[in-house]
């Protein structure tokens, strides 16, 4: 299962890097670091934003993200985020956000009438320096079965990308992904991202054949 949903918070900052030489007056190499794209606002109770986006060059429908609120969800304490088209389509996201250690936790999500969750929750880091990854083994787990998945994301860097919503300064991550299926059969992937440094949501999204880009963004 897929999830495309844009409203999820990332980090670039700039830090002092490690001098020269003692005595050198040289400044610092400036340190890459994902940590102040952490929007805090993008999980703020009652923000409602409109989206649309292009798969593969073809408009998809506008979707209305809204935070509905914290509620309890498998024992956990977590933001309800919810996407909904104007044709009636719902997609949830059940988050917990760390914003002392720039994390994001999916615990579980809902679309296309499936329910599913992870054990354990999926993690993504941002307190990351350019280069540096982090691994996780997730199971998720719905009426359907079992899906395992070993994850590798690094932070590549920032770069400067192109979509129809404009052109953004962007830290890339890099997420490899091997995973075994509900049938046992295995796949590689390799899906990148890209979110716009400050305001913090998703840009652009690649994976095999599949290229999904912003075309816009609104406040409601």
């Amino acid at each position: 299962m897929k999830i495309k949903l844009l409203p999820l918070a990332i980090m670039i900052g700039i830090t002092a890097g490690c001098g020269g030489s003692g005595g050198s007056d040289e400044a610092p190499e400036p340190k890459v670091t994902a940590s102040s794209c952490f929007n805090a606002e993008l999980y703020t109770v009652g923000r409602k934003v409109e989206v649309q986006t292009k798969e593969n060059g073809q408009l998809e429908e506008t979707m209305v993200l809204s935070n509905l609120g914290h509620e309890m969800y498998r024992g956990e304490n977590v933001l309800h985020q919810q996407a909904k088209s104007k044709s009636g389509k719902t997609f949830s996201l059940y988050l917990m956000i760390d914003e002392g250690s720039k994390t994001q936790t999916t615990v579980g999500l809902a679309a296309d009438g499936v329910d599913a969750y992870y054990k354990p929750g999926k993690l993504d880091k941002f307190a990351l320096s350019q280069g540096e990854s982090y691994e996780q083994v997730l199971t998720m787990v719905s009426s359907m079965g079992e899906v395992v998945t070993n994850n590798k994301t690094t932070f590549k860097g920032i770069e400067t990308v192109k979509v129809p919503a404009g052109e953004f300064r962007a830290c890339k991550f890099e997420e490899q992904m091997s995973i075994t299926q509900i049938d046992g059969s295995q796949t590689q992937s390799i899906n990148n991202k890209w979110y716009a440094v400050d305001k913090g949501y998703l840009v652009k999204q690649s994976e095999k054949n599949s290229l999904s880009e912003l075309v816009s963004y609104k406040e409601l």
